[in-house]
């Protein structure tokens, strides 16, 4: 199940730059670089215009007939550097990803098998650790003691500006839902979707979409695996600053 619109490359944006977050070191910047691309393989620009953590990151989808293995091994030989040594791996949410820090740019590749059809899918990014400054959370995110900030990504969605922020919390999935949903409704927010659904694995899933013109807002919360915590996305669209 997906919102029923706008939240575009939202949380493929997250889902890159969680892992880039668990790969990534500060180093020294210098212009984008070129990643290359393995044969049989096409790519599809996602953000070339984002910050992921107070970093400029630039992001593009891939689909290959190559196979995850193959597309890992191009980019293990490509990236490979003999004073830099190998690139790592890692595992990463189900994504199988290889990453280099060379020239202060985390160069990241994460794919998975395509199916139907074969072959894998992916996305590709770079981060410039260089430029940019540290993470601000968005003042228009509520504070709740038992929620801690895990990730803040801003791009632009179209003619709009995407705010996407990753957050953990110790609270309840219930108590969760009922604390945010409030919170946009006391705010003057109108509720325009709102469905909770269960999986048959048990796991148990809200997604919300708010209105209150120029401004939408779209949230989705899932309990972790392990049911100790529970884990939401907030995408806030806005016009351009």
């Amino acid at each position: 199940m997906s919102l029923p619109r706008r939240s575009g490359h939202a949380l493929a944006l997250s889902a890159v730059a969680a892992a880039a977050a668990a790969l990534a070191t500060p180093a020294l910047a210098a212009a984008w670089p070129e990643l290359g691309l393995p044969p049989r393989t096409t790519t599809q620009l996602v953000a070339g215009d984002s910050v992921v953590n107070g970093r400029p990151t630039r992001i593009e989808e891939f689909q290959s007939e190559l196979t995850v293995d193959e597309v890992l091994a191009f980019y293990r030989r490509a990236w490979h550097d003999r004073r830099l040594g190998e690139p790592r791996s890692l595992e990463v949410a189900g994504w199988q990803t290889v990453s280099m820090l060379r020239d202060g740019h985390q160069m990241m590749v994460q794919a998975k098998s395509r199916t139907p059809g074969g072959g894998s899918t992916g996305m590709l990014s770079i981060i410039n650790f260089k430029d940019g400054s540290a993470p601000v959370v968005p003042a228009f995110l509520p504070s709740f003691p038992d929620t801690r900030v895990m990730q803040v990504t801003e791009s632009r969605d179209g003619p709009r500006r995407s705010q996407l922020i990753s957050l953990s919390s110790n609270a309840s999935l219930e108590v969760s839902i009922q604390r945010w949903r409030s919170e946009w409704l006391r705010r003057g927010w109108q509720l325009t979707f709102d469905r909770t659904s269960t999986s048959k694995d048990g796991d148990t899933t809200w997604l919300a979409s708010f209105d209150k013109p120029p401004q939408s807002l779209d949230i989705v919360a899932g309990r972790d695996p392990s049911g100790r915590a529970v884990y939401l996305t907030v995408n806030l669209l806005s016009p351009p600053p």
